[in-house]
């Protein structure tokens, strides 16, 4: 695991965000997830829209 942004490798677990992990990065300080999931409306949301 490495911190995004000062690319350190020493973190540590910081509780959970919406039923994932959260790390913490000891040199920067830095709060980030593991991975995140791209966020997007859906396709009915969309076409709503543009008919609105």
């Amino acid at each position: 695991m490495k911190c995004p942004k000062c690319n350190a490798t020493e973190v540590s677990k910081n509780g959970h965000r919406k039923g994932r992990q959260c790390y913490k990065c000891k040199h920067c300080g830095r709060q980030f997830l593991d991975h995140y999931r791209p966020w997007q409306y859906s396709n009915d949301v969309k076409q709503l829209c543009l008919k609105m």
